[in-house]
């Protein structure tokens, strides 16, 4: 199995409002086709020192992608943009050329920013 107990990974969300938005988890426990997870960044709104767990589909797991450092996107370029504790797709659909800004569209929910 590609996933390991204690490793690092991230799931994607199927939750009405966080639907396609990548998540950091760390497995706690595998299965054949699922596997118990500790998200790492939301907790129990009673007790914020626990933090949230749940069964999911190994189907919606990936590995941590690595860092990249571009400072030259171009429009249509797809990327991801971190807000809200987790990642989001959104593709490049104009640059603002008197600065280092995009305007990027928001593949799930069809928004901008």
């Amino acid at each position: 199995m590609w996933i390991q107990e204690g490793q690092k990974i991230e799931i994607q969300g199927i939750e009405d409002g966080f639907y396609g938005a990548w998540f950091f988890v760390i497995v706690s426990k595998t299965f054949s086709e699922k596997c118990l997870v500790k998200y790492d960044e939301f907790v129990n709104e009673n007790d914020n020192s626990k933090h949230l767990c749940g069964m999911v589909q190994i189907s919606q797991l990936r590995l941590v992608p690595p860092n990249i450092n571009n400072t030259s996107w171009v429009e249509n370029d797809v990327i991801e943009i971190y807000e809200f504790n987790c990642w989001w797709v959104g593709k490049i659909i104009h640059h603002l050329l008197c600065e280092t800004k995009y305007v990027v569209y928001f593949l799930e929910s069809s928004g901008e920013m």
